[in-house]
């Protein structure tokens, strides 16, 4: 088992120091580009991508159909919060609900589920939830 371990590890720094897997990141995400769902650019990703397992002689390479929904941007809009005069810009990703006009309720800060469940039904009803969770890159 050891033995086993000690291989894997020597497998693992010599594609660390020798692979390109870091090259190869670099060249989808620069030469490719975005590549957004059902995009021109997500066809060039899938060929690029079959392209350079073909050109590294793997010995099965096929692409495989399938349907991806197209996103298309939808008109951009502009929304803030304002807080003791203080305006921060704020965002949405595609596909979220619009509040037809301007939305104005307390603020209610959770940092997760079980923080929620512990605040309430009737602390937060009719207030907007803000979930204060740190972002896992």
């Amino acid at each position: 088992m050891d033995n086993d371990s000690i291989q894997i590890r020597r497998i693992f720094d010599l594609a660390l120091e020798n692979g390109k897997a870091y090259e190869n990141l670099r060249s989808l995400c620069k030469n490719v580009g975005h590549r957004i769902s059902g995009s021109k650019a997500a066809d060039s990703a899938v060929n690029w991508g079959y392209n350079l397992l073909s050109s590294m002689g793997v010995d099965s390479v096929y692409k495989l159909p399938i349907m991806v929904p197209q996103w298309v941007r939808g008109t951009p809009a502009k929304a803030y919060i304002l807080n003791d005069k203080k305006k921060l810009n704020i965002t949405a990703l595609g596909g979220s609900i619009g509040t037809n006009g301007e939305l104005k309720a307390k603020l209610v800060v959770a940092n997760g589920i079980e923080d929620l469940e512990r605040l309430g039904k009737e602390a937060i009803k009719g207030k907007i939830v803000l979930f204060n969770k740190p972002f896992d890159p």
